[in-house]
């Protein structure tokens, strides 16, 4: 199956422009009478039909449309972004991948990276989201100072994860199909002040295993340690 994304699914036609247009004709040599599969990110997929090929856009037939909810509670990250945009851009891609429902990119006082550009995140996302065949697009807000963050207070799970000994394992304090918001701090870590202030905030501190993981290692771990409990 090709999947392909698009803001909005509400016509009978599509018109594929630009990089997707490319791809679809050139990379993938598509041709009058080919079937796609597109995803406007919010639940839907519509299976399309190739009608036209023109310079710049190719134009598709919908034949059907179909719905999808999402599945699993809601799974929100908040991570300090590395120094390296390439390791973040790797956390990005593999979280989209594991069904992440949204990530909270913050600025701490340990925080190396000051800049963010979302419009990059939000085309890596994309891009993963069609990789694994994916209906919904997680959500990522723009990056903003942590102690600036309006959490979602339906959320009642709340976890930092924070290297101390004798902290619980997430494994084992994090209960099956909760709603769950856990962060994930820069690579100079939380300070002391940072994390009593997360406590009054209602966050636990966690620990994600026996050694010290690096930031983006330590989101992805923590995602996957809920995506286990919840397919137990």
């Amino acid at each position: 199956m090709d999947l392909f994304y698009t803001q909005k699914l509400d016509t009978d036609f599509l018109v594929l422009r630009d990089e997707q247009h490319r791809h679809c004709v050139k990379s993938l040599r598509k041709n009058i009478g080919d079937v796609i599969y597109v995803t406007d990110g919010q639940g839907k997929r519509a299976r399309a039909i190739l009608t036209e090929i023109k310079r710049n856009e190719s134009v598709f037939e919908i034949s059907q449309i179909e719905e999808t909810k999402r599945t699993g509670p809601k799974v929100i990250i908040g991570i300090g972004p590395t120094k390296n945009m390439s390791r973040f851009e790797w956390f990005l891609e593999k979280a989209v991948e594991l069904g992440i429902y949204g990530i909270v990119p913050f600025v701490s006082q340990n925080s190396e990276r000051q800049h963010l550009k979302i419009d990059r995140c939000k085309k890596i996302m994309v891009s993963a989201m069609k990789q694994s065949l994916r209906s919904w697009l997680p959500e990522i807000v723009e990056l903003q100072p942590l102690a600036q963050i309006e959490w979602d207070q339906g959320i009642r799970s709340r976890f930092v994860g924070y290297v101390q000994n004798n902290t619980e394992y997430l494994g084992s304090t994090y209960k099956k199909n909760e709603d769950v918001m856990l962060l994930i701090g820069p690579e100079g870590g939380f300070t002391k002040e940072e994390i009593l202030q997360l406590q009054q905030d209602d966050f636990t501190t966690v620990s994600l295993g026996d050694f010290r993981l690096r930031t983006e290692t330590a989101g992805l771990t923590a995602l996957q340690i809920i995506h286990t409990i919840n397919k137990m």
